[in-house]
């Protein structure tokens, strides 16, 4: 079966008025993304208990690569250790080899 690639973004995990879609997002999460699909996480994943969240994530299916939001306070490296493939700072573009060429991701901010 061919790999699949998922894009979130902006999941804010941790925030109270959050909670219902965050239990949603991981249920659906464990049953749809295969060991070998590829997970972009583009930024601002977690507001609270940030090390709870990535370490569920990281115990999640996929293979996982981190692009760095606004509001992701800590160091690359510190990221890199929930298992992620790549870690991309803020304010630099994550390129996606396709099958009709590559795919920019990006977050800036003004």
């Amino acid at each position: 079966m061919k790999r699949k690639i998922w894009v979130t973004s902006d999941l804010y995990l941790g925030q109270k008025n959050r909670q219902a879609m965050a239990k949603r997002l991981l249920k659906v999460w464990s049953h749809v993304v295969r060991a070998d699909d590829l997970v972009l996480l583009l930024g601002n994943v977690s507001s609270d208990k940030v090390g709870y969240w990535f370490n569920v994530i990281s115990g999640l299916p996929g293979r996982k690569r981190l692009m760095l939001g606004s509001e992701d306070r800590y160091r690359t490296t510190w990221y890199k250790k929930w298992n992620f493939e790549d870690v991309v700072p803020f304010h630099r573009a994550l390129l996606l080899d396709a099958p009709h060429g590559q795919i920019m991701f990006a977050r800036f901010s003004p």
